[in-house]
Protein backbone atom coordinates (compact mmCIF):
# COMPACT_ATOMS: atom_id res chain seq x y z
CA UNK A 1 0.00 0.00 0.00
CA UNK A 2 1.11 3.47 -0.73
CA UNK A 3 2.38 6.26 1.78
CA UNK A 4 -0.67 8.33 0.57
CA UNK A 5 -3.38 5.72 0.26
CA UNK A 6 -2.35 4.73 3.96
CA UNK A 7 -2.39 8.13 5.50
CA UNK A 8 -5.98 8.91 3.14
CA UNK A 9 -7.48 5.78 4.95
CA UNK A 10 -6.05 7.13 8.53
CA UNK A 11 -7.50 10.69 7.66
CA UNK A 12 -10.77 9.34 6.74
CA UNK A 13 -11.19 7.08 9.22
CA UNK A 14 -11.01 9.95 11.63
CA UNK A 15 -14.11 11.46 10.06
CA UNK A 16 -15.65 8.27 9.60
CA UNK A 17 -19.00 8.99 12.18
CA UNK A 18 -19.73 11.82 10.00
CA UNK A 19 -23.10 12.25 8.05
CA UNK A 20 -24.17 14.76 4.83
CA UNK A 21 -27.77 15.67 5.30
CA UNK A 22 -28.53 17.03 2.28
CA UNK A 23 -30.99 19.50 2.17
CA UNK A 24 -33.52 20.98 -1.02
CA UNK A 25 -33.60 25.05 -0.71
CA UNK A 26 -36.50 26.85 -1.00
CA UNK A 27 -37.71 28.86 -3.80
CA UNK A 28 -37.92 32.32 -3.49
CA UNK A 29 -40.79 33.80 -2.35
CA UNK A 30 -42.46 36.55 -3.81
CA UNK A 31 -43.24 39.76 -1.90
CA UNK A 32 -45.58 41.72 -2.81
CA UNK A 33 -44.75 45.02 -1.89
CA UNK A 34 -46.74 48.28 -2.35
CA UNK A 35 -45.38 51.36 -3.85
CA UNK A 36 -45.56 53.14 -0.69
CA UNK A 37 -43.92 50.40 1.49
CA UNK A 38 -40.90 50.83 -1.25
CA UNK A 39 -40.81 54.55 -1.08
CA UNK A 40 -41.31 54.58 3.00
CA UNK A 41 -38.19 52.36 3.20
CA UNK A 42 -35.79 54.42 1.10
CA UNK A 43 -36.90 57.45 2.40
CA UNK A 44 -36.08 55.71 5.62
CA UNK A 45 -32.68 54.22 4.37
CA UNK A 46 -31.37 58.09 3.21
CA UNK A 47 -32.73 59.53 6.36
CA UNK A 48 -30.32 56.41 8.18
CA UNK A 49 -27.82 57.38 5.50
CA UNK A 50 -27.27 61.11 6.28
CA UNK A 51 -27.33 60.31 9.99
CA UNK A 52 -24.24 57.87 9.10
CA UNK A 53 -22.51 60.06 7.49
CA UNK A 54 -22.70 63.03 9.91
CA UNK A 55 -21.34 60.09 12.25
CA UNK A 56 -19.11 59.27 9.50
CA UNK A 57 -17.79 63.28 9.76
CA UNK A 58 -17.44 63.04 13.29
CA UNK A 59 -15.02 60.26 13.45
CA UNK A 60 -13.14 61.23 10.61
CA UNK A 61 -12.31 64.74 13.32
CA UNK A 62 -12.02 62.19 16.15
CA UNK A 63 -9.38 60.17 14.45
CA UNK A 64 -7.12 63.24 13.37
CA UNK A 65 -7.41 64.02 16.92
CA UNK A 66 -6.40 60.52 18.00
CA UNK A 67 -8.98 59.77 19.73
CA UNK A 68 -10.54 56.91 17.34
CA UNK A 69 -8.25 54.09 15.93
CA UNK A 70 -8.22 53.65 12.29
CA UNK A 71 -10.31 50.20 12.63
CA UNK A 72 -13.26 52.11 14.49
CA UNK A 73 -13.03 54.81 11.23
CA UNK A 74 -12.92 51.99 9.25
CA UNK A 75 -16.17 50.74 11.15
CA UNK A 76 -18.05 54.17 10.53
CA UNK A 77 -17.21 54.22 6.63
CA UNK A 78 -18.89 50.33 6.12
CA UNK A 79 -21.72 51.71 7.47
CA UNK A 80 -21.97 54.39 5.00
CA UNK A 81 -20.83 51.99 2.22
CA UNK A 82 -23.70 49.55 3.41
CA UNK A 83 -26.45 52.04 3.71
CA UNK A 84 -25.42 52.83 0.23
CA UNK A 85 -25.68 49.41 -1.03
CA UNK A 86 -29.18 48.93 0.39
CA UNK A 87 -30.36 52.21 -1.15
CA UNK A 88 -28.88 51.05 -4.55
CA UNK A 89 -30.43 47.50 -4.22
CA UNK A 90 -33.81 48.44 -3.37
CA UNK A 91 -33.64 50.77 -6.75
CA UNK A 92 -32.79 47.78 -8.74
CA UNK A 93 -35.81 46.36 -7.03
CA UNK A 94 -38.23 48.50 -8.09
CA UNK A 95 -36.81 48.62 -11.59
CA UNK A 96 -36.76 44.87 -12.08
CA UNK A 97 -41.05 45.30 -10.58
CA UNK A 98 -41.49 47.73 -13.34
CA UNK A 99 -40.06 45.89 -15.73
Amino acid sequence: MSEFKVTLDGFLKCFNSFEFNILKKNKRVEVDLSREVIQQSESHLHKMLQQAKRELSKAHKAHKAGKLSIEELFDYEWHVTELEQQIKGLKDFTEDEQD
